[in-house]
């Protein structure tokens, strides 16, 4: 069996993409998976988990303290074949792994390049030379690795193309299964918005407080948030629309959106946001709860709003037209036809591509289904042990040759990339469906 380790320093333990959608992905794929993360050590939905404590408080303090070289010490100690490592202060311990002869995989969850531009503890004449020199060294390093993952292209090309041997695009796309046929909505949520996620200003969050005050509307918020942050937002007088619930646990994410008739995403056009060919994750959530949402303006989202008007599409920066989608949303009873459309906007996609059922078995690299451009798919030269990989919730594109498609149906063709969703339930059956609106290089 082959043994995998996660290793993180910023993240904690149950973390959605890193425990809840790769971890025990694999663990269920048949792979040993041991997970290093902050926190206390224990076993969880069949991954081992070696905690390192509790991380210093602050990027700086985590930096200069020796709690980023512990945490690789730990992950060194276990052996194992293949590393994924999900934070760039452990660029410089990969490239040590590859010297220990290990598998080492990255995973950019985000573009590091353009989030450092973010950043309110580094002084705005520096962000940009930081945002260079950390760009340079991180291409180094991608040369020296076995496989890059990210989370989606950036203006339909893949930035990492020129530096790294082999990419991966594992978008941030919720379980579906962790979403039961939406249900009546609490009696709260009427005229009430939500948002469940990182809470800061590039986010736009002051402008979403802003847009519920003027449209006379509750606003639900949950996520992390620095405390400097929630104190500025707590001085807005408009803040009195605001129900703060801290962080809402992974699992109890569903039930959080029934509080509310409307989710919004009204991320501000800079930085990494402004680039990425993707939609937010909480978008899926919303629908997935049987919400509308109300989106920024991005290419996506008006291929979403257009091809199947479960979300309006408004500027971030004003508060006046997000106040405007509100009320349109909050007065209408448009959330009660969105029920199953993170199924139903694939199957109306690709409903071709549902392949017939079959055995269930692992695969030998951590890469699940497979999808293919412009080129014919053959099925498994497998005889006995043709079957759907077991890959959880999480999304993986193609970047194998087509006879590794282990999907056994007839030959198929795309004309444009297209994105598989495959979810596994609790007593192991598949639902399996497609989409074009996420697409990867």
């Amino acid at each position: 069996m082959k043994r995998v380790c996660h290793l993180t320093s910023v993240h904690s333990s149950d973390d959605t993409r890193v425990f809840h959608k790769e971890c025990v992905s694999l663990a269920r794929a048949g792979y040993d998976v041991t997970l290093v993360a902050p926190g206390e050590s224990r076993e969880e939905l069949g991954v081992h988990i070696v905690g390192v404590g509790e991380k210093p408080v602050g990027t700086l303090n985590r930096l200069t303290s020796p709690f980023v070289k512990y945490a690789y010490e730990a992950a060194l100690a276990l052996d194992c074949e293949l590393y994924h490592l999900h934070d760039p202060e452990l660029l410089p311990y990969a490239l040590k792994l590859k010297r220990h002869g290990k598998t080492v995989i990255f995973d950019s969850h985000e573009f590091y390049s353009l989030l450092i531009q973010e950043k309110g503890y580094i002084p705005g004449f520096l962000k940009k030379p930081a945002s260079r020199i950390y760009g340079a060294l991180e291409a180094g390093v991608f040369k020296k690795l076995d496989a890059v993952i990210i989370p989606c292209t950036s203006f339909g090309k893949n930035p990492f193309e020129k530096c790294a041997k082999r990419t991966v695009i594992v978008d941030n796309l919720p379980d579906a299964g962790r979403f039961p046929p939406p249900e009546k909505l609490y009696p709260d949520a009427e005229n009430t918005v939500g948002y469940v996620g990182g809470v800061t200003a590039e986010r736009g969050i002051t402008n979403l407080i802003r847009a519920c005050a003027i449209a006379g509307a509750r606003l639900h918020l949950a996520g992390p948030v620095w405390p400097a942050y929630l104190e500025e937002l707590k001085k807005m007088p408009e803040f009195a629309c605001v129900d703060y619930a801290g962080v809402v646990p992974y699992a109890e994410v569903p039930e959080y959106c029934r509080h509310f008739s409307v989710g919004c995403a009204t991320l501000l056009n800079i930085h990494q946001y402004v680039c990425t060919d993707n939609l937010p994750t909480k978008v899926f959530e919303y629908m997935g709860a049987g919400l509308p949402s109300i989106v920024s303006d991005t290419p996506s989202a008006r291929e979403l709003e257009k091809d199947f008007g479960c979300c309006v599409c408004v500027d971030p920066d004003k508060p006046e037209e997000i106040a405007a989608a509100i009320r349109s949303r909050c007065a209408s009873s448009f959330s009660a036809r969105i029920g199953y459309l993170m199924e139903s906007i694939c199957a109306a996609r690709y409903a071709a591509l549902s392949p017939p059922p079959t055995a269930t078995v692992a695969t030998g690299m951590p890469v699940g289904i497979c999808t293919v451009e412009s080129r014919e798919s053959s099925p498994s030269i497998n005889e006995d042990l043709t079957g759907i990989p077991i890959t959880g919730s999480v999304v993986w594109p193609a970047i194998t040759p087509a006879r590794c498609a282990a999907l056994p149906a007839a030959a198929m063709i795309a004309s444009k990339p297209f994105w598989i969703f495959c979810t596994v339930s609790a007593d192991g059956l598949f639902s399996l469906s497609s989409s074009s609106l996420m697409r990867c290089a």
